[in-house]
């Protein structure tokens, strides 16, 4: 009886099999641990990319289960060998386009633009930013009136800070107001603008809404911005 063409093939597709269906089980338990670890990637995005890095898988699991047919002779098996990870790929794809980075995250996007607005503005007033209890008015026409931007998605408070008419989801350093930014030895190490939940204030009127709640974005004094931990925000300054 000649023998199937996957047969000599059987052994690596068994041990490729195992692994297979091992892996997502490494993959829940090790991605958010590692996200934590190196606070820089919040799990659920991490843990998206070793489901995306684990789809391939899907193939070795498939010559597996086609492997048992060849030994048991049960042609069905093939076609559960397809259906199979077929299945798994249906029932992964929610998690992964839910997940999936698409760019530049809403909230840090908004802080970046905000931060530029504060430069821009002390650019026309011989280096001094705007005085922090009327930040965002001061700003208006530094952003194109663009409100929304005053305002972080992953902030659920129905009532938030106020300049004025101006409800915002962001903080002003309070030790920043009217600062002239040529008297500033480390910019790029002073921190500007940051998730809150005051108007102006410290490291106490922070709001941690981003990763898994232990995040928030902030933007310095240079003009960049980025998502820092709790503990790496609490080291950072907010003062010249």
């Amino acid at each position: 009886m000649a023998k199937h063409p996957l047969a000599r093939y059987r052994n690596l597709a068994f041990v490729s099999f195992v692994l297979g269906l091992h892996a997502p089980v490494f993959a829940a338990l090790v991605f958010p641990v590692l996200a934590r670890a190196n606070d820089r990637t919040p799990s659920s995005e991490l843990l998206c990319r070793g489901l995306l890095t684990l789809v391939p898988l899907t193939v070795p699991i498939a010559l597996g289960i086609i492997a048992l047919a060849t030994r048991s002779g049960r042609k069905h098996y093939a076609v559960v060998g397809i259906a199979v990870p077929g299945l798994i790929l249906v029932l992964m794809l929610p998690t992964i386009w839910t997940n999936i980075p698409t760019g530049p995250p809403q909230c840090l996007s908004n802080i970046k633009q905000l931060t530029m607005a504060q430069l821009t503005y002390a650019s026309d007033y011989e280096g001094c930013l705007p005085t922090a209890e009327h930040w965002p008015e001061v700003l208006l026409p530094y952003y194109n009136n663009e409100t929304d931007l005053l305002i972080c998605s992953a902030d659920s408070r129905r009532e938030k800070q106020r300049s004025g008419e101006l409800p915002t989801s962001y903080t002003m350093s309070s030790r920043m107001s009217g600062v002239n930014l040529g008297e500033l030895a480390a910019p790029g190490e002073i921190a500007l603008l940051f998730d809150g939940t005051q108007l102006f204030g410290s490291h106490g009127a922070a709001a941690f809404r981003h990763g898994d709640g232990d995040r928030l974005n902030l933007g310095f004094t240079d003009g960049h911005a980025k998502s820092l931990a709790k503990k790496q925000f609490l080291a950072t300054r907010l003062e010249p």
